[in-house]
């Protein structure tokens, strides 16, 4: 043991400095080879820059009220579905196992207060965050100042 402290700090020593870098210095420590197939151009579409591009949306006419912070996906069956963590307005629950085609029939519903039947309630009234637990469970998170720390689980 005494052997261990002598030579943990030379050891650590010999580690390189971690400091404030960022995500580019990751990549800088990699030749530009490496991201690069064989006789390819890189960047895996084929030369063309990244152009963004909206195929669908649905917004506060189509239900999705308040403001949605966090989303997570979960697939039931063959269906995908989109939870979205929207505060004081509960959960918006919306299929989006065709994205691309997405339109005002696929918003199901929001989850919230008063459409849970008693003794149901989404803690503190509000969700702001999301997750999915084993795919089978859905685990909201209250943190708005009136429901610190409040978990709901479905």
């Amino acid at each position: 043991m005494r052997l261990l402290r002598l030579l943990l700090p030379a050891l650590l020593g010999l580690l390189p400095a971690c400091g404030s870098g960022n995500i580019g210095d990751l990549f800088s420590i990699f030749p530009r080879e490496a991201f690069t197939p064989p006789g390819g151009t890189g960047g895996g579409g084929g030369g063309q820059p990244f152009v963004p591009a909206e195929v669908a949306s649905l917004g506060g006419a189509d239900g999705l009220t308040g403001e949605v912070k966090n989303i997570v996906i979960a697939t039931v069956d063959v269906r995908t579905y989109a939870f979205l963590a929207a505060g004081a307005s509960g959960v918006h629950v919306v299929d989006v196992t065709e994205p691309d085609l997405l339109n005002r029939g696929d918003y199901i519903t929001t989850v919230r207060d008063a459409v849970l039947t008693p003794p149901a309630s989404l803690a503190g009234g509000r969700c702001d965050a999301l997750a999915v637990v084993d795919g089978s469970f859905l685990v909201c998170l209250a943190v708005g100042s009136g429901a610190a720390n409040a978990v709901t689980v479905f």
